[in-house]
């Protein structure tokens, strides 16, 4: 199996924010030890009429009609969980399969990882025979190669989901050792030769493990699955904080807030801080029609400590009610953070030119606001 010799530009490895149907060559192809990366949301059942989502490793350009190209891995999660008269039979489980040579062949089902109304990451990992596919952060399936990998060329993406980002992470390129040198730095898991610069050893390090096989050269070792913490705080006290460990408010970090502000309520913010800093700044604004009060959700971020930078307040309506319950969930990706309120994408917020969500070590809320329960999943 041929392998390139260096790995693919940032710019080409990280698709931001695609519009859906999306179809997309992969600079670089794919091989064993390289893997697939999808974040996004699953939307609401109210906000798409369709029931399921395809992610479709295709071998050429050609993803639908009658004469279609291979595809290496069709991944299809369904939601259809009741029947009805357009719809056909109820079906709510996740199907993989594969279209070689004109046909179908046999579907493998398996239960439904993936949840309307919720964010998902799924990683599909490609090994020497299989794909290894897992969904935040926990192994869901593998399924066995029916085509060579390296003539994937396409990846198609369709169906009732929003997707933050698209990445292809490269692996160790082992074979091509005249590009690579040798890396003694000691907290390096593969402790023999890296490729470009040791940051991005690291980076692939802690997302592959590497053995030695039999003739003594170095070879892929499937990860271990990351294990989720959850941390659960029931009606705590207002002004709220919770101190992050090291390593910040990154994906596949997720913070929900069920809340419900005071029926006297003027205000209340959810921030997300480094040290003295609001690397996010999230402030809901009730409306007061006696005082000509408007209704606002304004998201910032500070410089010094005190210096606000410019408001973002746009947004479709107002979602928020005085006396109501909501949940709110702040989900993480690379370089942003989406919110959602109540099931339903709310807003997106990009941090700021020299802002890392590495560097957030709190989580805070203040305000006119009960807090019912606090949910961090890290």
């Amino acid at each position: 199996m041929s392998l390139p010799s260096a790995p693919p530009a940032e710019e080409d490895s990280i698709i931001r924010s695609p519009e859906l149907p999306f179809v997309s060559s992969i600079v670089g192809g794919l091989f064993a030890g390289r893997a697939v990366v999808v974040s996004g949301m699953v939307l609401p059942g109210f906000a798409s009429d369709r029931k399921k989502f395809d992610i479709d490793l295709c071998c050429g350009l050609l993803i639908d009609g009658d004469h279609m190209d291979n595809k290496a891995l069709h991944f299809n999660p369904r939601f259809e969980a009741k029947a009805g008269w357009f719809s056909g039979p109820a079906d709510d489980k996740l199907v993989i399969n594969s279209f070689v040579s004109g046909g179908w062949g046999a579907e493998e089902r398996f239960d439904n990882p993936f949840k309307e109304g919720e964010p998902f990451q799924l990683r599909i990992l490609v090994l020497e025979k299989y794909f290894k596919i897992s969904a935040g952060g926990k192994h869901v399936c593998d399924f066995p190669h029916r085509v060579p990998v390296e003539t994937i060329r396409t990846i198609s993406i369709k169906g009732n989901i929003r997707v933050d980002y698209v990445e292809f992470q490269p692996p160790f390129f082992l074979p091509s050792y005249e590009k690579m040198y040798n890396c003694s730095h000691p907290i390096c898991l593969c402790q023999t030769k890296c490729l470009i610069n040791h940051s991005k050893c690291v980076l692939y390090c802690e997302n592959f493990q590497i053995g030695i096989d039999a003739s003594g050269k170095p070879t892929l070792v499937a990860p271990t699955p990351r294990q989720e913490v959850i941390t659960q705080i029931d009606k705590p006290n207002i002004p709220f904080v919770l101190p992050l460990p090291m390593g910040g408010f990154v994906s596949p970090q997720s913070a929900r807030f069920t809340i419900t502000p005071f029926l006297s309520a003027e205000r209340f913010t959810m921030n997300l801080m480094s040290k003295n800093e609001f690397l996010f700044h999230f402030r809901v604004d009730m409306p007061n029609p006696a005082q000509k009060i408007k209704p606002a959700v304004v998201r910032n971020s500070s410089k010094n400590g005190v210096q606000w930078q410019t408001e973002e307040r746009t947004f479709a309506s107002f979602p928020f009610s005085k006396g109501i319950t909501h949940d709110v969930v702040f989900t993480a990706y690379g370089k942003s953070v989406t919110v959602d309120v109540d099931g339903a994408p709310f807003v997106k917020f990009v941090y700021r030119d020299g802002d890392d969500p590495i560097n957030i070590d709190a989580i805070t809320v203040k305000g006119d606001v009960l807090v019912h329960r606090f949910v961090h999943k890290g």
